[in-house]
């Protein structure tokens, strides 16, 4: 059993209970050696669906039967060896080995329970179970306050109505685009003249190309045809 002294300092690595101290906490020992199957379902619900199990039932009401009893004694050290093993991921419990892991369920199948079972309390995840009506409390550790995850919870609803808010946010600010002074330069002459000469006034200055000279044949041609022009205007 554990001493109650001067506070103890909480491991996030490993379990913060020893495997044999079941009678720290009499009800759930007592649901782990009289209804093990219970206590390790309502544990491995509470690590993989969150939910803890209210139900206190007693392993008395089971309907026994020899087959019943074969399946229940083959199927809960492998039960158990899965849902320690799921709680040592769960915390990062890396001072326990694999090996350890097997061992503890072998050597002492309800001690393995009740440990995991009193390392749930202390990590704020109550499974609940058999025997059990509250959560354990390990006298003189000092524990963190629990911390909502973002998954569900109040953390999850403020962290979602600031990101509303960080929307709305976002949705009331207008970009401001500066105005065009003239008309656009895709604007035809004929668009222009329809606005009237004040929009003609406004509109950029129109370049024609310069003429260019010609030479040879051409421009001999272009010389007789304005000869001819002229003589026409002289009659």
């Amino acid at each position: 059993m554990t001493e109650v002294g001067a506070p103890q300092q909480f491991r996030h690595d490993d379990f913060n209970t020893e495997l044999f101290d079941c009678l720290d906490d009499q009800p759930s020992c007592m649901g782990a050696f009289c209804c093990p199957f219970f206590a390790v379902r309502a544990q491995y619900d509470m690590i993989r669906d969150h939910t803890a199990n209210s139900n206190n039932m007693c392993c008395i009401h089971i309907r026994s039967s020899l087959v019943r009893v074969l399946l229940f004694v083959m199927g809960l050290p492998f039960f158990t060896v899965v849902t320690r093993s799921q709680a040592r991921e769960r915390f990062h419990l890396t001072q326990e080995t694999h090996l350890e892991t097997f061992a503890a369920a072998l050597l002492c199948l309800p001690c393995s329970i009740s440990q995991v079972y009193r390392e749930l309390s202390i990590r704020h995840m109550w499974p609940g179970g058999p025997c059990v009506a509250s959560s354990y409390v390990k006298p003189g550790l000092v524990v963190a306050p629990a911390v909502t995850e973002r998954m569900g919870g109040a953390g999850s609803l403020s962290s979602s109505a600031h990101h509303d808010q960080e929307l709305q946010e976002m949705q009331h600010v207008s970009v401001v685009r500066p105005q065009r002074e003239g008309p656009s330069s895709n604007e035809s002459p004929m668009h222009r003249h329809h606005e009237g000469p004040e929009a003609a006034a406004a509109a950029p200055p129109r370049y024609e190309d310069p003429v260019k000279p010609i030479y040879g044949f051409e421009a001999g041609v272009l010389q007789a045809q304005r000869a001819r022009q002229a003589e026409l205007d002289a009659e």
